[in-house]
């Protein structure tokens, strides 16, 4: 007597498991960590090779995360959703390494349940504004991971001008913000603290960032607005070495404890690398 086959609702569920990849490794921050690129799909995608209905049940969870850096992907993308909703639909995370191509309009519509962006700052270029100035309107994040560092240029001011408006304005969804710790350097400043003013008029309830992007908020008047949000829950400062400088300068700040609290301060990559190369060099004695 022949087995019976588990409904394909079952079957959808345990290959989804299977093709997971985690949205919050995803989204991590390139040099945040000493880690490779998040890879484009998952490593168990062979599992839809194992027959017919597992490839049609299976192939919207291979694209649950969509990671693009050229205008090829983009378009590929932007074609195989126009032709398959069902794959649209499966999207959760977009990773915006580059592909700011018309598609992208395309893959933001067709992607209804899109929560996690990634936006690499630097790598937009002056044709690519138009891109993002007609796909920003269109998102509706819950996590956003930005990626940056100090340069100055004339794209670079305006795509984060961009990104500025709309997490202040647009994005009432958003509840989580990163910003790389390679966000530093005097020419950045200003950067830094137009993003913290429009981070404390959000609807963001956890920060991630930097030291030096901490100590510009400190100074230059954000943070004390960043504060006064109720929605605020966490801010976390990657920069062990200054924990007890920040926490004597948010005393003589006037913050009261209970505003304190709120604060994390854990390892950035400069301390991990320190720590490294100080084992290394007692290995070697």
């Amino acid at each position: 007597m022949p087995h019976a086959l588990p409904p394909e609702e079952i079957i959808a569920e345990i290959l989804s498991q299977g093709l997971f990849i985690s949205h919050a490794d995803f989204l991590l921050l390139n040099l945040l960590v000493d880690r490779a690129p998040p890879p484009r799909k998952s490593r168990n995608a062979h599992l839809l090779l194992v027959c017919k209905q597992w490839l049609r049940l299976g192939t919207p969870h291979l694209y649950a995360c969509v990671r693009l850096q050229t205008a090829e992907d983009t378009a590929s993308i932007a074609a195989l959703i126009r032709t398959h909703p069902e794959i649209g639909s499966a999207v959760r995370c977009l990773r915006l390494e580059g592909g700011h191509a018309p598609g992208l309009v395309d893959i933001a519509r067709l992607a209804p349940n899109l929560r996690g962006v990634y936006i690499d700052v630097p790598g937009v270029r002056g044709e690519d504004m138009r891109a993002l100035e007609d796909v920003l309107p269109l998102l509706r994040p819950v996590t956003l991971s930005i990626q940056e560092t100090g340069h100055v240029g004339e794209s670079v001011t305006g795509a984060r001008r961009l990104l500025n408006k709309h997490i202040q304005e647009t994005w009432t969804s958003l509840r989580s913000v990163s910003v790389s710790e390679e966000f530093h350097g005097a020419s950045a400043r200003p950067a830094m603290q137009a993003l913290g003013l429009a981070l404390a008029q959000s609807s963001v309830e956890e920060v991630d960032c930097g030291d030096e992007a901490f100590f510009t908020w400190i100074f230059e008047s954000p943070l004390p607005k960043l504060f006064n949000k109720r929605s605020l829950r966490r801010i976390t400062c990657h920069g062990m070495a200054m924990q007890a400088v920040i926490h004597v300068l948010l005393e003589r700040c006037g913050y009261p404890p209970a505003t304190m609290d709120k604060i994390s301060i854990v390892p950035s990559q400069r301390d991990r690398n320190e720590l490294l190369a100080l084992a290394r060099m007692q290995n070697m004695e």
